[in-house]
């Protein structure tokens, strides 16, 4: 087990942590700019927790997502130059599907844009039902004066 409370680890910790070849982390800082491990005065490459981070990142793309290193290399790119945001609170309706067409209209993935189509029309289908069923209730309250 590797300890968790060191500021460095050597290429063989990391690559043993990870999964992957020690050759695979040097091809990887050839490739991904984001990489760049700090060098010891002996020329030894040294990953801090940002590298080890950036490792995963570039793992989950290429192993999980099934992305070629090129749209890789993009996609590092672009969340490098616009990184996420604060989470936004969605406080209606309105603004979730709002939030969902930004996240349809960012996505090149024609199965993902179809996912965030119909959880757009489930929500629409809600917020229909809910105003239908506000008016029926309010069609239905009688007044003060029903009553004297």
């Amino acid at each position: 087990m590797i300890p968790t409370t060191k500021s460095f680890y050597r290429p063989g910790e990391v690559s043993s942590m990870l999964g992957v070849a020690p050759s695979t982390l040097r091809y990887w800082e050839d490739v991904f700019p984001q990489l760049n491990p700090e060098r010891s005065p002996a020329g030894t490459r040294r990953y801090a927790q940002k590298d080890i981070d950036t490792c995963r990142d570039i793992m989950f793309l290429i192993r999980d997502k099934g992305l070629s290193i090129e749209y890789a290399q993009k996609e590092m790119a672009r969340q490098r130059k616009y990184p996420p945001r604060q989470p936004r609170k969605c406080t209606s309706v309105a603004e979730a599907v709002s939030l969902l067409n930004e996240v349809r209209e960012s996505t090149e993935d024609p199965h993902m844009a179809s996912a965030v189509d119909s959880v757009i029309k489930y929500l629409e289908a809600i917020q229909a039902d809910n105003q239908s069923t506000d008016s029926q209730h309010a069609s239905n309250r009688r007044s003060d004066a029903d009553f004297i």
